[in-house]
């Protein structure tokens, strides 16, 4: 029996982490391992979403952030400065489409007016409504307006 439940342990740990990393990853995961300045602001934001961090209108964290003071702040920690409001976000970045987007990238949403990163896979972490954690949720919870770069 001992030797089955260590195999089965090992089993879990190669399929989901050790008990201490499921339990440090939080609500969005772990995570993607991406390199470069897009992963460091991708790793901020995985971490606001995991403690969780909360929406606060005009916050730039660490525990409360609206949309674009999670943008910026994402991005600050990985060496970048953007503006703290969604338009003047997307003034600051490069055009891409829908299919050129990459971990990192912004996602524009209700005509400037909302701002998300892109972490991969369909999905973006934003901080959308006040009392609601920052979260990790599909593109599509909402028509996207327009994708930007950080440059």
């Amino acid at each position: 029996i001992e030797g089955d439940i260590k195999k089965l342990k090992q089993l879990r740990t190669a399929a989901f982490g050790s008990p201490q990393e499921q339990a440090s990853s939080g609500a969005a995961g772990q995570a993607p391992n991406i390199a470069g300045s897009a992963g460091e602001a991708v790793d901020y934001a995985y971490v606001a979403a995991n403690k969780p961090a909360y929406y606060g209108f005009g916050d730039e964290g660490p525990n409360t952030y609206d949309c674009s003071g999670l943008t910026k702040m994402a991005w600050k920690a990985a060496g970048k400065s953007l503006p703290h409001n969604a338009a003047a976000q997307y003034g600051e970045t490069a055009r891409i489409s829908r299919s050129e987007l990459k971990p990192g990238d912004l996602v524009f949403y209700r005509n400037l007016k909302h701002v998300a990163i892109y972490v991969g896979g369909g999905m973006i972490i934003d901080a959308s409504r006040q009392g609601e954690p920052v979260k990790k949720r599909s593109i599509n919870v909402m028509t996207p307006h327009s994708y930007g770069r950080v440059r």
